[in-house]
């Protein structure tokens, strides 16, 4: 992960500039503010070291952030700069909808300098998300991706949040139906269940590459305070939608139609060939049909690989049961091959 510093400083000044930028989350700002009141207050030296270590660790004292690389942000879900928070979201949302803008304005410019039509296409970002969370801290991916969509619309930037839990090649494939400017997946993959992450997708449904990340992460160094009162927008849309998850902000019936367009896609691409079909019904013994094993690890996938399987017409693969639902606590990750050898 790339980070950038600043002028050093100790890690409590660094706290408590952080505890008076504008933190949308209640929970992380009580974090930070009680941390800094028990640091001032502790008198042994013990515990002091200990405050001290934890101080460092989430404000480190260089100044240290965490910012866009090529796979985007990925972080343990925490307060601190370090972190993966409601405020390094914002921050990160802030600087990629001022850097679609950016793009936009070239251009039209460039548009104009060889008289070609200028495109009136109003901008459009698309953002899907998964199941992580910290609970502790009210923190999840959902309430990343409902930060990041109103950011999106503050900047005068439509943003279609898929709606529920989505498989990750989703969001590049709507972004490219729908031609938006980006594509967000809140997201750690494979990462341990502390963490989380924030997977960018370019305007041509690839991830960000060289020299789009050092440009992103320019942007965000350049919008850090918060351009409106996160909270208050936050707790007036809970107020407006008390029963919605995505707080009146998700796109069903488009999340609907893209899954549709998406497994559709899949089925014209033409690697379905139908030898699937011919060995399921051969009554050959020597060309039986294939078996599969198949865990979800406690991840999103299982609704959706098996409706790939449909697709393609092969027989049902057999799935660990305790390892179908999707469980941001990961109880049986360790448990995984176990479950595949007695399948």
């Amino acid at each position: 992960m790339i980070v950038t510093t600043t002028t050093s400083s100790s890690s409590l000044e660094i706290a408590k500039e952080w505890a008076d930028i504008l933190d949308p989350n209640p929970n992380t700002s009580k974090y930070t503010r009680d941390l800094i009141a028990i640091a001032e207050a502790e008198s042994e030296a013990s515990s002091k070291n200990d405050i001290s270590s934890l101080l460092e660790s989430l404000f480190p004292s260089d100044g240290s952030r965490i910012t866009f690389g090529t796979a985007g942000l990925r972080s343990e879900m925490k307060p601190g700069p370090l972190g993966m928070n409601d405020v390094t979201v914002y921050q990160t949302a802030q600087g990629l909808a001022k850097y679609c803008l950016k793009m936009k304005q070239q251009q039209q410019q460039q548009q104009q300098e060889s008289n070609s039509s200028n495109s009136k296409k109003n901008l459009c970002a698309v953002v899907g998300y998964d199941h992580r969370c910290n609970p502790s801290l009210n923190i999840s991916s959902l309430s990343f991706a409902i930060l990041t969509a109103i950011v999106f619309e503050e900047a005068g930037i439509d943003c279609i949040l898929l709606d529920g839990l989505v498989l990750t090649p989703l969001v590049p494939f709507a972004l490219k139906k729908l031609d938006a400017c980006c594509g967000i997946m809140v997201t750690a993959s494979h990462n341990p269940k502390q963490d989380n992450g924030y997977k960018l997708y370019a305007s041509d449904g690839c991830q960000i590459r060289s020299p789009m990340d050092k440009d992103i992460a320019n942007e965000i160094l350049n919008n850090l305070k918060p351009w409106t009162d996160y909270e208050k927008i936050l707790d007036q849309r809970r107020q407006n939608f008390p029963n919605d998850p995505c707080l009146g902000l998700s796109r069903p019936e488009l999340t609907n139609q893209m899954l549709t367009e998406y497994f559709k896609a899949i089925k014209n691409s033409g690697l379905k060939t139908g030898q699937a079909t011919m060995i399921s019904k051969s009554n050959n013994s020597l060309d039986p049909s294939p078996s599969f094993a198949y865990t979800a690890m406690h991840g999103v996938g299982y609704q959706f690989a098996k409706k790939v399987f449909d697709i393609f017409e092969l027989p049902p693969f057999k799935a660990v049961p305790e390892q179908i639902e999707p469980d941001p606590t990961f109880p049986t990750g360790t448990y995984a091959l176990h479950c595949l050898d007695m399948l």
